[in-house]
């Protein structure tokens, strides 16, 4: 009985301390706003071990060149999409967990081999952001579908996929 009341008053703390925010959180969904072919600068690397390639770009200026969803395997081609981020309080900070799905694909220099990689994203609700994908790497240059998903509390709310051609 003891640890009933124990466990109960517990529980009404942890709520309690909770900041109201906390509360109304909610995305409802993803929208895609567009998609395709991107130019974007670089504006940092971030070191990065749960990627192949053990880094990730954070980009700015990206800049549509062309919404398609078949992609040419080419050095310096970035694929991906916009999307804006539906949900209850506006302005809220979220974390999104991006997923990228690809050809299976071992990186030379550390032999770790993958089809898969996720990242944990802070984003607001109702704004607007870029994800993508660049081929950086000769041995990243593989063939066949690309996919890229957005969770949020382990909900799929987003997935946009890419066929990649061979350059020949």
């Amino acid at each position: 009985m003891k640890r009933t009341i124990l466990s109960v008053l517990f529980m009404l703390f942890t709520l309690l301390s909770l900041p109201p925010y906390a509360f109304c959180q909610e995305v409802t969904g993803i929208e895609i706003v567009e998609f395709g072919i991107y130019n974007r600068d670089v504006e940092k690397i971030i070191p990065d071990a749960s990627t192949l390639i053990g880094s990730r770009n954070v980009v700015k200026n990206p800049k549509l060149i062309e919404q398609t969803n078949k992609i040419v395997a080419k050095l310096g081609t970035s694929f991906g999409f916009r999307y804006k981020i539906l949900g209850k309080s506006n302005g809220d900070t979220v974390t999104l967990e991006k997923e990228l799905v690809f050809p299976e694909t071992t990186n030379p220099v550390t032999g770790k081999t993958s089809s898969r990689s996720v990242t944990k994203l802070s984003r607001k609700i109702g704004s607007t952001y870029f994800t993508d994908f660049s081929f950086e790497e000769p041995w990243e240059l593989a063939p066949g579908q690309y996919k890229i998903s957005l969770f949020y509390n382990g909900r799929k709310l987003s997935e946009k996929i890419f066929f990649i051609e061979s350059n020949n």
